[in-house]
């Protein structure tokens, strides 16, 4: 309920509406009181085209998938897939981003996050040998991770 009180600028919700032509509105899942906080919420692998993403209190599954379903219909990169990360503790873990986040050739990831021990491997493993683009891993604990040592932002 407190990041719809975020949205409550409708002149603006409108003007990105009328001079966007891909917009998408996916605030009908809130009558289902679900929600996808995109920015956040997930954290995206533009090289390897895998949207990560915990299930939270303020991310939930319908809107992820119909979230994707919409960038797979818009984009021109391929197909993208989403991959759910079970976290530790989807009260307080409520943001992906603050645990995985991704720039061009480096990925920034707290394990401790991530509820079983050999998912988190698994996901290790992704990152920089399974899918196509390998990155550089930089794995912090959850000291690191509770300081927003994720909240990351590559600069030109």
């Amino acid at each position: 309920p407190n990041r719809r009180l975020e949205r409550k600028n409708t002149e603006l919700i409108e003007c990105l509406k009328q001079n966007n032509k891909d917009f998408v509105d996916l605030t009908y899942f809130e009558l289902e009181d679900k929600a996808c906080e995109s920015f956040g919420g997930t954290s995206l692998d533009f090289h390897n085209r895998v949207l990560y993403s915990g299930i939270t209190e303020r991310t939930h599954i319908d809107p992820l998938n119909e979230f994707v379903k919409q960038l797979n219909m818009h984009t021109k990169q391929g197909i993208y897939t989403l991959r759910i990360i079970d976290v530790v503790d989807p009260r307080s873990c409520f943001h992906t981003g603050c645990f995985l986040a991704f720039n061009d050739d480096t990925v920034f990831f707290g394990p401790d996050f991530v509820k079983d021990p050999e998912d988190a491997e698994k996901l290790i493993r992704e990152f920089t040998s399974d899918l196509p683009y390998k990155y550089q891993l930089i794995t912090m604990n959850k000291e690191e991770t509770s300081k927003f040592c994720a909240n990351v932002l590559e600069l030109p």
